[in-house]
């Protein structure tokens, strides 16, 4: 019995101890919102790939949207690619940032023929991770990230017709852009 008073009395006070190291922590911690945009693009030959980021940060918590426009013609076919992606991520710093994430897919692909024969798909799977850095000077942040991105389309429908193909979009791409900070010390 002498054991167990001793115990609970040890947990109650290492919670106590425990609660205001939090307290210190959280008392001198900022909220704030961050609004960002981020574009990236590359060509090479007959391909093109165009990707747009819009995302908000409220505190450590952030969730956006990123376009990525995927053009590519090989074979006679040209490959059409429309794929946006919902992120979620989480910060971490403050005048100095580093943000993670991951993006949940959906969107549209296409698949002209040289014969001009389209074949449309809105099955999506896949994923995206990304990485951000940034300055925050004044109410501005300077950012540069990378992004990595797989994506498979299947069930290509034309018509009546069904391809069994999947066409697979995947690769990384950097980023730059420009972000607003508005901060509130608690």
């Amino acid at each position: 019995l002498i054991r167990l008073v001793l115990l609970a009395t040890g947990l109650v006070l290492s919670s106590q101890v425990w609660g205001q190291g939090w307290d210190i922590i959280y008392a001198n911690q900022t909220e704030g919102i961050r609004l960002r945009q981020m574009n990236g693009s590359q060509s090479k030959d007959s391909l093109s790939v165009k990707t747009t980021t819009n995302t908000i940060i409220w505190n450590s918590w952030g969730i956006g949207q990123t376009s990525e426009k995927f053009l590519n013609t090989k074979s006679g076919y040209t490959f059409d690619m429309q794929t946006q992606f919902v992120d979620l991520s989480y910060t971490l710093g403050e005048s100095w940032t580093t943000t993670l994430g991951v993006g949940i897919p959906s969107g549209t692909g296409k698949i002209t023929t040289s014969s001009n024969v389209e074949y449309k798909s809105s099955t999506v799977s896949g994923s995206g991770y990304f990485a951000v850095f940034g300055l925050e000077i004044g109410i501005f942040e300077f950012l540069v990230g990378h992004r990595v991105n797989n994506v498979e389309y299947s069930k290509f429908e034309g018509g009546s017709t069904t391809l069994d193909k999947k066409y697979k979009v995947s690769g990384g791409q950097t980023m730059l852009g420009l972000g607003l900070s508005f901060s509130v010390v608690k």
